[in-house]
């Protein structure tokens, strides 16, 4: 077991031994066994110095550095805690989204994210997007993941880290307004699939094909999101 002072002066050096300024960073804290594997993510100096006394792994980085998580799979909301996530992690991923949100050439598979869209919906919706994770869609993954930490932390979502789109979207007064609107929505989502699973099938271009794709199983997800809306007004 490391003493504090021993875990104290590893905690000041980031994994190159260089000197870190703490303030700028986030903690990445790992378990060593069986297997090397993220359990924690934060801006808690005391905790991390207490991880690393109890012999557990701690990586400093850029908040930035959450990208190479997204990239990899992880669900942010499974190991970040709330404070973290609010005014560090999710502020810099934002800044990097709006970045790609302008360029004329990117194709997300929202383009916006009601506010009020229910945090299951929103939790299934991260998870699609993390199965093919891509720039574009940085923006979203924000936006879902501040719904998905707001519900789980007992607070309202910060509007702030929302697109002007988003903003201005609404499920309670759209999709989710009455049973009407929500058949309404049911038959115009089940035209669009029709017509994308009519060009995934027929695209020969692989860029055609991936996007007509995206957009499938976006119209799948935004599908089952109606039928248990439905299903919850009818029971």
């Amino acid at each position: 077991m490391k003493s504090v002072d021993q875990s104290q002066d590893e905690f000041l050096r980031n994994e190159d031994g260089a000197q870190v300024d703490l303030d700028n960073y986030i903690h990445l804290i790992f378990e060593r066994y069986p297997f090397r594997r993220l359990v924690r993510v934060t801006v808690d100096d005391s905790e991390a110095v207490s991880a690393l006394g109890k012999g557990f792994d701690v990586a400093n980085h850029q908040p930035v550095s959450a990208l190479f998580l997204l990239l990899k799979g992880t669900r942010l909301p499974e190991v970040l805690d709330d404070k973290t996530w609010r005014e560090v992690v999710a502020p810099a991923l934002k800044a990097v989204g709006d970045r790609y949100e302008v360029k004329p050439d990117a194709r997300a598979m929202w383009d916006g994210i009601p506010i009020d869209l229910p945090a299951p919906f929103a939790d299934k919706r991260l998870q699609l997007l993390m199965g093919d994770c891509r720039p574009e869609d940085l923006a979203s993954i924000v936006e879902l993941t501040e719904i998905v930490m707001a519900v789980g932390n007992g607070r309202s979502p910060d509007i702030n880290l929302f697109r002007e789109l988003s903003r201005s979207l609404s499920w309670r007064q759209g999709p989710g307004r009455d049973e009407e609107e929500l058949q309404r929505a049911m038959r115009y989502n089940l035209e669009l699939q029709d017509k994308y699973f009519s060009l995934l099938g027929a695209a020969a271009d692989p860029d055609e094909k991936h996007l007509a794709q995206r957009i499938c199983h976006r119209l799948e997800a935004e599908q089952r999101e109606l039928v248990i809306t439905v299903g919850g007004a009818n029971s």
